[in-house]
């Protein structure tokens, strides 16, 4: 199978009055062709912060996102 999407080392953390939020602690993941993936886990974990990095919505704190576009990756 092809590697579609490749996630390194991404964190995402959030500046609030109480301090530093650490949502993403150093995510290391691979999508690949044909495969099915589910996103789980209970309220406030990071699932919709996760996806929108994926979707370019937003940006890491650190880490990266590579994507295959055409056998090279952009």
């Amino acid at each position: 199978m092809n590697e579609l999407i490749k996630v390194e080392g991404l964190k995402k953390s959030f500046i609030t009055p109480v301090g530093e939020l650490n949502v993403l602690k150093g995510i290391d993941l691979s999508f690949y062709e044909g495969e099915m993936v589910g996103i789980m886990g209970v309220s406030g974990v990071g699932k919709s912060t996760f996806l929108h990095i994926l979707g370019t919505l937003d940006r890491p704190t650190d880490g990266k996102v590579v994507y295959r576009n055409n056998s090279e990756y952009v």
